[in-house]
């Protein structure tokens, strides 16, 4: 992964990554569910692999009220999608399932004309991504390109559930294993908010740590 620090007065003002080839899988197929029906979905890999559907199939906009039905569709989604649709990366070894489940709304175009698009990702156990989740960004990216919705290094605002931007855009197209890929590039930025210092006391008997089964519902 490239990493370039855009700096400024000592300080780190945006950092952009060129990321990993990421593609799109099954475009526009129908996935079948128990209590929303039979809705179009989308399956592609951006660093993980991601399920992708339109937030108006559930009567819902992307805004902060909407979270916690989000999570609870996400769930489902998830669990139907890995029984019927599935996923299996050509080279990452053991990357046979659908991790994440990726809202979105129509992509639009701003004040200056630069595309832009809303989504949230839903992550387990019941969160949802503050940013604008890069890894979904680029496989958001990837349908995109195999739908002819954007074009090569065209600039795209990429947005969250509550405002936070990345700007992205495809740096080139590449094939790996016969398979069509994009190169995606993403910049954001991010915000120290503390320091903390960590310490193992000799007569720790648990320096190493402990685990127990997951208690987070």
């Amino acid at each position: 992964i490239k990493v370039v620090a855009d700096c400024k007065n000592k300080k780190v003002k945006s950092v952009t990554l060129t990321n990993l080839a990421c593609f799109a899988d099954k475009i526009d197929v129908d996935l079948k569910t128990k209590n929303y029906g039979t809705i179009k979905v989308s399956t592609a890999f951006g660093g993980d692999s991601f399920l992708i559907c339109n937030a108006s199939d559930f009567n819902l906009k992307i805004e902060p009220k909407n979270a916690i039905k989000f999570v609870k569709i996400a769930k489902e989604l998830l669990r139907e999608a890995n029984l019927s649709i599935g996923f299996e990366h050509p080279t990452i070894a053991g990357l046979n399932y659908l991790s994440f489940c990726q809202f979105v709304e129509p992509l639009e175009k701003n004040n200056k004309s630069i595309l832009t698009g809303l989504n949230t990702v839903v992550i387990r156990p019941g969160k949802l991504d503050r940013s604008p989740c890069g890894t979904g960004t680029s496989a958001r990216l990837a349908v995109m390109k195999e739908k002819n919705e954007i074009q090569i290094n065209q600039e795209f605002i990429s947005e969250s559930i509550i405002g936070s931007k990345f700007k992205a855009s495809i740096e080139e197209e590449i094939t790996i294993n016969n398979k069509k890929c994009i190169i995606p590039r993403i910049t954001g930025s991010a915000f120290i908010t503390g320091k903390q210092n960590l310490y193992i006391d000799r007569d720790d008997p648990f320096p190493e740590g402990y685990r127990l089964n997951d208690t987070w519902p």
